[in-house]
């Protein structure tokens, strides 16, 4: 594990931790309240995620996560194709764009066709399809660490235990890149 992450979890701990030990009316009444906690795990999760991917942050628009020779590039070109597909109507698993003329088939390529078409939608306003990628590549990674949170606090009924499994589900593959 990075020590930037480790770093990350001892200061999310010992804030929650501080919070926690406080004895206020005030500060007990609101750490009571669910989207509360709800909004301070969604918070820290998006903090995450950039801290974790900081060189991306001030790129959004122009980069992409990841190495050239990984398949980052390959999601981008995933949403590029459907947005394409989609604008000319054609909602088939085949295409000219890879060995044109020659049509292949992409039925057994490995596709992100759930998120690419949240892309196509977020780029219908943006115009920018490498910072709509991005965004909702932030908003997926978020979102599952969100949910893995909840079923964590569903299971063990421990904040802090479910705020931590949240994190280490929701961002192992960013420790990775």
């Amino acid at each position: 594990v990075p020590l930037g992450t480790v770093f990350l979890f001892v200061c999310l701990w010992s804030v929650c931790y501080s919070l926690s030990c406080m004895r206020t009316n005030l500060i007990q009444s609101i750490l009571k309240n669910t989207w509360f906690k709800h909004a301070c795990a969604v918070v820290a999760y998006s903090l995450a995620f950039i801290f974790l991917k900081w060189p991306l942050v001030p790129h959004m628009g122009t980069s992409v996560l990841g190495f050239y020779k990984s398949d980052a590039p390959l999601f981008l070109w995933n949403a590029w194709e459907w947005q394409h597909k989609f604008s000319i109507g054609d909602f088939s698993y085949y295409t000219q764009d890879i060995f044109y003329p020659n049509t292949v088939s992409i039925l057994l390529h490995t596709h992100t066709l759930v998120q690419s078409v949240f892309v196509i939608v977020m780029n219908a306003g943006i115009r920018n399809l490498v910072f709509s990628f991005n965004v909702v590549y932030w908003l997926s990674a978020v979102a599952g660490a969100f949910f893995t949170y909840l079923f964590f606090l569903k299971k063990t009924k421990n904040y802090f235990a479910a705020l931590l499994a949240g994190q280490f589900f929701g961002f192992q593959h960013l420790w990775a890149v």
